[in-house]
């Protein structure tokens, strides 16, 4: 995924995903425990 960007906001713990996507660029934001949880970290709440 060289064409991928992956940045963390170490202040409020959210991902920002910025992927190509179609025609664009595809911007997801998601809170950080739930990246953790999907890339398989044994975090557990």
């Amino acid at each position: 995924m060289k064409n991928s960007l992956f940045s963390t906001d170490s202040n409020t713990g959210v991902t920002f995903t910025i992927s190509p996507h179609g025609q664009g660029c595809k911007l997801s934001v998601e809170p950080e425990y739930r990246r953790i949880s999907m890339s398989g970290g044994a975090i557990r709440f």
